[in-house]
């Protein structure tokens, strides 16, 4: 079902707005000066999430999610999380596994364990086994 998708693309929502708010306090400039604070002036861009006009996901194949089941959940729920202008980039990426006891680092087609360079089974996943917000980009003014 598309549920797990939604839920998922909810929480990404969340982060990004998140990280907007902060890039927008940080950028905004709301420095700290002693004394009173001085507001931003009415000439300063304000920024929001509707300023956000590209998302880039990364997602790999043991991340348990469907791209193209997040693709839809996002066309749908980004407007009314005021988003109607983001176009969202989704960048697959391989299953990369380290070998534990050689230090070997493989792109693999398929969840396999087991390291080629050694034959050692002490193998962890270094990438593709998640959703990533990777970046987003805005547009001020």
């Amino acid at each position: 079902t598309a549920m797990p998708q939604a839920s998922l693309v909810e929480a990404l929502l969340d982060q990004l707005a998140a990280h907007v708010r902060e890039w927008g306090e940080n950028a905004g400039g709301a420095q700290v000066l002693p004394g009173p604070r001085v507001s931003p002036s009415p000439t300063e861009p304000s920024v929001s999430v509707a300023s956000v006009t590209r998302v880039v996901l990364e997602i790999g194949p043991l991340s348990g999610v469907e791209p193209e089941l997040v693709r839809l959940a996002f066309e749908r729920l980004a407007p009314i999380r005021g988003l109607a202008r983001a176009e969202l980039a989704i960048e697959w990426v391989p299953l990369t596994t380290r070998c534990e006891t050689c230090g070997a680092i493989q792109d693999r087609e398929q969840a396999v364990f087991r390291c080629s360079g050694c034959g050692g089974h002490r193998v962890g996943i270094e990438r593709g086994d998640a959703v990533i917000l990777k970046s987003f980009e805005l547009e001020i003014g």
